[in-house]
């Protein structure tokens, strides 16, 4: 067997010199091409990059209802019981605005938990879903390897979104009078 592939790696701004060089290398009688040009081949045809986007876009739109499902749901568990710790608390001595610090700290770091863990698993999970199908017939890697790109100005709006979905619980928690309507409620 005689190899009739060669790849190169080179620095993000050098790519044109290592062409330029391998080209004159190999000769009239063997074709260099660069990455990005596969690349912007791959994303200009219009049927097989359309379904990929739409995936990207539907993952998304089930990741924000299955971040803010949950939420809601600690914040449906958590209310039964704050009313109860916030009484204790209240007994101890702590202020309203100590109670209101204490329940933004933990919110925030559920949040901050939850982003954390979650972008690691999806990290995780797309080098692993990748690595899988990235093999040939006979179980060897394929080359070259398969690159896995997170797209974060992509991600950047989920990010936000999310942010803002605990900011605005944290609002509807502790807005102004919200201690005092709970307070008579609950006794």
């Amino acid at each position: 067997m005689r190899p009739n592939e060669l790849f190169l790696a080179s620095e993000p701004r050098g790519e044109d010199k290592v062409l330029t060089a391998a080209q004159k290398l190999a000769g009239p009688a063997w074709q260099t091409q660069g990455y990005q040009s596969e690349l912007d081949f791959m994303r200009s045809d219009p049927l097989g990059g359309a379904g990929w986007r739409i995936l990207v876009w539907v993952s998304i739109a089930v990741a924000i209802l299955a971040g803010g499902l949950g939420y809601g749901t600690y914040l449906l568990s958590s209310t039964d019981d704050g009313h109860q710790e916030s009484g204790v608390l209240r007994s101890a001595g702590f202020t309203g605005s100590q109670l209101g610090w204490l329940l933004a700290i933990e919110h925030l770091a559920v949040a901050v938990v939850g982003l954390g863990v979650g972008t690691w698993t999806g990290l995780q999970m797309s080098a692993l879903m990748a690595s899988s199908v990235a093999v040939t017939a006979d179980g060897q890697p394929i080359v070259p390897p398969v690159v896995t790109v997170t797209d974060w100005q992509t991600l950047t709006p989920f990010y936000i979104a999310l942010v803002v979905v605990v900011a605005g619980a944290l609002w509807i928690l502790r807005r102004p009078g919200a201690e005092r309507r709970n307070q008579s409620r609950f006794g």
